[in-house]
Order: C-alpha cells, then structure tokens, then sequence
C-alpha cells in the first residue's frame, strides 16, 4: 500500500482531493479530503488488502448505498463508495469533535447524567437504523463520535456490506465474528448465521457499563479470552464497579447484556422508552429501592459448552486472520440535524383572518416537514402552545428543540379596498433567545401560497440545511391559485381530523367544492379521497362506490403532482381502512414518508398499521419515532402506551398513559389504557375502575367523548357503576346511530351477559 494515497487521489480526481491521513486506522487507511464541490471536508476508508481480497466490489457498493439511505440527527451518514486498485473505499461527512474512546480514555467513568443522555442518543440512532433494516454489528466507543455535546453513531452498515459482500465464503460462514470482541454478544461470538438487531443491543449495554463504571465486563483479557467469556461467563453486577449508580438505570444495563438474545430488550426504541422514564421526575435518577429482576447467572450445560468451544475455535481462526479497525476518532465537520418548531402564528385580524393565518401555520410546518436534514415538531405539539405566556425557552425545552420559528399576520387594505396581508415570522435560537433570521412580507391574499414558499426556503437557508432538488421542490411548489378554494380546503382538512361522520361528511363536501372551484388542487383531491374512505371507515357510508370515489381521488391526485406525499398516504388509508390490505398500505406509507420523514401524521398510521397486522415490536419502534416527532402528542403518546399493554408490558403502558395525561388530563384513551395497564399487572379491578371514575368527575363532557372510553373498559362491565355511567351517555348527541357506536354498545352488553341487548344493538 505503499503508493496507496496517489492511486486513490487518481481514482478521486478533482471531486476530492486529499489533505492528511489520520492515524490510529490499524490496517484501515483513512484520509482527510476537501470536497470541492460543496466547500466541505469529508473523511475517505480504505479497506485493509487482507479484508478486500474477500470482497465483491459491486455488491459492497450496493450496500453502502443502502446504508447511505439513513439520515438521523445522531448518525454520521455514508455518503458514496468505491475502489482503487482492487481495495474498496468509502466516504463520510468529516465530524468535528472527539470519540467517545478519547473521551473515556481521558476522563475515565462519565458521570450519570452524561452517560444517559449519550445512551439515549446512541439508542435513538438504533432504533432509527434497525427500524430500516440496518444492524451496525459494531457498536464500540470508537464508532461514537461527540460533537457539539451529542452523540453521533458512525459506520452504520460497514460490517454489514463487508459480510454480505463476500459472496457464497462470506466471512460470517467462515467463522469470523464481524465485530469487536469486547463489545460483541455471545451470538456474534460464535458466528452465529441468526444474529440480529439485538447484538446491537447488548454492544449498547457493554458501552453503558463501560461510560458508567470506567470498564468493560471482562477486562484485561486476550481477544480469544474475551469471546470465550461473552459466551459462558457472566459479568460483574455495574453496582460492584461503581455503587452510586441508580437502580433502575445499573439494571437497564445488565438487561441489555443478557446472554439470550429473547431476554434483552427486544428494540432499541425500549431502551429508549427506559431512559426517558429514568429522567422524568419519579423514573429512578435518585436511589430507589425497586428494581428490574436481572436473569440469574446463566448455567451452560457441558454439550453446550462443547459446540460454543467449537464455534468459538471456527471464530477465533477467522479473527485472527481479519480485524476492521477504524481510527480513533474519525470526525466529521457535520452539525447535528437542528431541531424546529413552528409555533401558531398570532393573528391580528378576524375570524377569517385565524383560518388563514392557522393555514400559514400549518403549511408552513408542512414543507419544512419535507426535509430530511431538519427535524421539525408536529403540529399537535406545537398548537398546544397557541397564545401561551410561557417563555420562548421553556416552550423549546418542552419541544426538544434548538429553534422556534413565531410569527404575526396582519390584515388591512389598500388605497382600493383590496385586502392586504402582512406576514411577520421570525426564527428564534432557544438557547440565547436571539433572532437568527426574520423578514416582513406584505401581498395581496391570493400571494399568501408563495410567502408560504419564501418562509419555509429562508429557514432552510438560515438553518444551513442542504437540500435535495425533491426538498426544493417540495419548498417551493404551489398549492393553488384560487383562494376560496384555498379555504374550503382548510376548513375541510381541520374538519377531517374528526371521527365523527357528521363531522367527515361535511370536511367531504367543502373538499369536493374546492377541487370544483380548482380541478388541479392535487393536495384536495388527497383529503378529498381520505374523506370518502373514512366515511366507509366509520360507518357512515360501506358501499362499494364509495371506496372507488376514494381510489379515483388519490390516483387523481398523484396524476396532478407524481410522488406527492399527500397522495400517497391517501392510498395508504385506502388500502388499509377500505381493504385491511397491510401490504399495501405499508408500501404507499413508506412512498408518504419519504416524502415527509418529518410527519408524525404518517409514522403514526403507520405504526397502526404495523400493530393491527401482528407486527408488534416493529409498531412500537415507530410509535417511539412519531412522539419524537411530536412530543406532546397526548392521543398518540396513549396509543404506544396501548401498544405496549396489548404486549404485556404493563409498566411501560402505564407509564405513556401518565405521559399522556400530564399533556392532557382527560384524554380517555389515556384513561382506558392506565387502567388497563394497572389491571392487567395486578388484577386490582377496584383501583382500576377509581381510575375511570376520577377522571369521569373531571371530564368535561360525559357523552361521546368519554363513552368509546368506558365501552373498551371490558374487563370492568361488571361494575355496577360502569354499567349506570354507559347507560346514562347521551350516545346519539355527537356521534348518530352509526354502526361504530351499535357495534360498541352491543360488545358491552355482550360482556355483561345481556344476549338480548347486545342482539338489538348489533342488528
């Protein structure tokens, strides 16, 4: 490799052109290089002969390609790959900062909180990765970068494209345990062919009991030392090595390192679930006394003992001839993806001008929900601060953003009469409370869609958010021409957010007027074909027309405007609620998320869609993605937490539905979950149908909204006040005689034994 920095250089050309190599790549070599291009620098990984000889060039391409797909605040993204001369490459965003290696290696143990928060990071970056089918199979402090105070994954997908590169003698089936031994699960130890995302798991809990207690499990060990005793031994209790840590966070961190796979946490968005119960104000930060049981030492029978010995001599053989070090700290100049919130814009104007003005609001969030580099919060979140007096700070602590974009819009006329609009945003950096960019733009009503555009694109710019030409378009694009149409469509869209078929019915009419007034208004035809597929949903219409008026309105909409995310999701509730056609709803679900990786809309139905079609775990990966997304999203927070109860994992339902109340005291659904959630632990019916009844005193209004609530209550139908309070609702006030409501109160008469009842009200 002696002339390997001129043979690169030549296959790079112009496009880089290298600067220094970085030390510590053990058999790697690694180089800094200028991309002139974009004016950045970026890092370049040449893979070791020894290791290229085993490789397919094309399909290690292929799959750093698809790894390169992954775009989270705490993943450095692999941006292209290649090779010179026979030995592969691949390139990076250069970070700058330091490895959480050289971190430790300074400092030693981290303190609690900082361990957490990393752990959280890092667990997040998982969640995200496995939730799109990439396992890292690498995790270890030296592929954590920080930067900016947080922490950045690295080399996601590398042993991954190694492996599967490797064709039909692929390392794996030699023997070679892709990974390093310290941080590797006893499955990647003995090569075995079924590893999954859960090796990634237990290297997490073998990175917090090194950030925690200042070591690894067992060290001062050979590498074939430590493979064999990830396989039969068990470590030391975190505690021993260090007292003060909490309870409940020292057995988070021996669960993960579990010698199962099936009896570690079964996702990484659990693991992030545990630690955000530990930093709420009762989750065990402080000493406490309960504690998660830890699986006692593991007893491994001598047959056992022989076949792990024999895949442990097949592993050791291929480490022994293969070992993919990375530098120390390979860093990148990449800032962690900002986080945003577009709070209501204030309205200085009348009732009409609010419908606009929360139009400006929603659009806006909209598009900037289009880019991959920015996360934006959802607009559930951000409309429960409309007219809030609380500090802009507070509000973005809340959020878990860096920035707040606020904004007013005025209304007056001209000379002539004709009505002007005055639109006054600013973007805000939280943590200084400086204005980081801001504008006023006065126009006629009908140039409210291109302020819109103009809005959205200067934030992006004021961010340093480089946008794809599909975010740029997306940013840019019109909705319509014709203002009166604008409207019906914003008065249909907000009426469409409720269940009630009276309610959609109308959202129906305004959004089959606007496309009447514009037939080129793609985004109508969007909600105007969910519309028609939710009337099928709830009763309110199940004929068969009914649904190919829902079909000819999204595949409308997505000839006016090809990939149009709207349009996809559309399709998506089609085939779900029309057809309980999963497949496909997930598959037109994933097309709307590209679109908009920032919809907590979309991720949540989706999740839905995951859960109804058995896929449980996948569902609550995504529902921990949508409440990052929208934080105070109360309805959406109970539906994971009733996720997790149809998994019986009681401790973290309850503990979502409390999360969910605190944002909204009397969400029923966060009611029927909690009291579920306590039932189905204890059995304690009595406390459980106290919890029903304290919140039906402060509800303020006992009819439809409660009713859905204590319907699915049905373990409590016996309850003689559960029985009175069904029979008083007015069920007919808000919701009519649809079959959603006659199939509710026929399953609750059905508990209660009262066949006749339950007869009448299902026919």
């Amino acid at each position: 490799m002696k002339d390997l920095r001129e043979q690169l250089q030549a296959t790079l050309g112009d496009s880089l052109i290298l600067e220094q190599e970085l030390g510590g790549g053990g058999m790697s070599r690694v180089f800094v290089a200028h991309e002139a291009a974009l004016g950045r620098k970026v890092v370049v990984k040449v893979l070791p002969p020894d290791m290229a000889a085993a490789v397919n060039i094309d399909r290690f391409r292929r799959e750093i390609q698809m790894a390169a797909q992954l775009q989270h605040p705490h993943i450095v993204q692999l941006l292209a790959a290649g090779e010179t001369e026979g030995l592969p490459y691949f390139t990076m965003p250069f970070v700058k900062g330091e490895s959480l290696r050289a971190k430790l290696a300074r400092g030693g143990e981290l303190p609690v909180s900082e361990s957490v928060r990393i752990l959280r990071e890092v667990a997040s970056a998982l969640s995200y990765a496995h939730e799109n089918n990439v396992v890292h199979r690498d995790i270890k402090p030296e592929n954590v970068l920080i930067s900016g105070g947080s922490a950045m994954v690295t080399d996601f997908g590398v042993a991954k494209a190694v492996s599967a590169s490797s064709g039909g003698a692929s390392l794996t089936s030699l023997g070679v345990a892709l990974g390093t031994p310290a941080y590797m699960a006893p499955e990647q130890a003995t090569a075995d062919p079924n590893t999954d995302h859960r090796a990634d798991i237990y290297a997490l809990g073998v990175l917090a009991y090194e950030m925690l207690s200042g070591s690894i499990p067992f060290s001062g060990r050979s590498p074939q030392a430590m493979l064999a005793a990830q396989v039969t031994e068990t470590p030391d209790h975190v505690t021993r090595r260090r007292p003060a840590i909490p309870p409940m966070l020292a057995n988070l961190v021996m669960w993960c390192l579990e010698k199962r796979p099936a009896d570690r946490p079964q996702s990484a968005a659990e693991v992030v679930h545990e630690l955000d119960a530990l930093t709420t104000p009762s989750g065990g930060m402080a000493p406490t006394t309960a504690q998660r049981s830890v699986s006692a030492p593991v007893q491994v029978p001598r047959r056992t003992l022989a076949i792990a010995g024999g895949l442990l001599a097949l592993a050791l053989i291929g480490f022994a001839g293969w070992k993919m070090t990375r530098p120390a700290a390979a860093s990148a100049e990449s800032i962690p993806t900002p986080a945003l919130a577009v709070l209501p814009f204030e309205n200085r104007g009348d009732d009409k001008g609010q419908e606009f003005t929360d139009g400006m609001t929603e659009e806006i969030t909209n598009r900037l929900s289009s880019i991959r580099g920015l996360r934006v919060v959802g607009r559930q979140s951000a409309r429960s601060y409309a007219a809030s007096d609380k500090p802009l700070q507070q509000i973005a602590q809340e959020l878990g953003v860096q920035y707040l974009l606020t904004g007013t819009v005025r209304w007056d006329k001209d000379a002539a009469g004709k009505e002007i609009v005055r639109v006054s945003p600013a973007l805000i950096r939280a943590s200084d409370a400086t204005q980081v960019w801001g504008d006023a733009y006065q126009t006629v009503l009908s140039g409210m869609f291109e302020v819109q555009s103009q809005v959205a694109s200067s934030v992006a710019s004021a961010l340093n958010v480089a946008l794809l030409e599909p975010e740029r378009e997306a940013l840019v694009a019109k909705l319509t021409e014709n203002v009166e149409a604008y409207s019906l469509y914003l008065r249909g869209t907000e009426l469409l957010r409720s269940v009630l078929v009276p309610t959609i019915r109308e959202a129906a009419l305004l959004l089959e007027r606007a496309v009447a007034l514009d037939p080129d208004f793609a985004q109508a035809h969007a909600k105007l074909s969910v519309a028609h597929t939710e009337l099928f949903w709830f009763y309110g219409d199940r004929s068969a027309q009914r649904l190919r008026l829902a079909k000819a309105a999204a595949d409308r909409a997505l000839e006016l405007q090809p990939g149009l995310p709207e349009g996809h999701e559309a399709l998506g509730v089609y085939y779900y609620h029309g057809f309980l056609d999963y497949e496909s709803a997930l598959r037109e679900l994933a097309a709307a998320e590209k679109g908009r990786p920032n919809s907590a809309d979309v991720v949540f139905f989706k999740a839905f869609v995951q859960r109804r079609s058995g896929k449980f775990q996948e569902s609550v990966a995504t529902m921990a993605r949508g409440i990052e997304l929208d934080p105070r999203a109360a309805a959406y927070i109970a539906d994971a937490g009733s996720t997790h109860r149809y998994l019986r994992q009681y401790d973290a339902a309850e503990r979502l539905a409390d999360r969910a109340l605190i944002v909204s005291p009397d969400q029923p659904d966060a009611v029927l979950t909690k009291a579920l959630a306590v039932f189905g632990r204890s059995g304690d019916a009595g406390t459980a149908v106290k919890i029903f009844f304290d919140a039906w005193a402060r509800a303020p209004d006992k009819d439809a909204r409660t009713a859905g609530a204590l319907v699915w209550g049905w373990p409590f139908t016996h309850h003689p006040g559960i029985a009175q309070a069904v029979s008083d609702l007015k069920w007919t006030r808000d919701l009519g005689d649809q079959g959603v409501v006659m199939t509710d109160k026929a399953w609750f008469f059905r508990e209660r034994g009262d066949a006749d009842r339950a007869r009448t009200h299902a026919d």
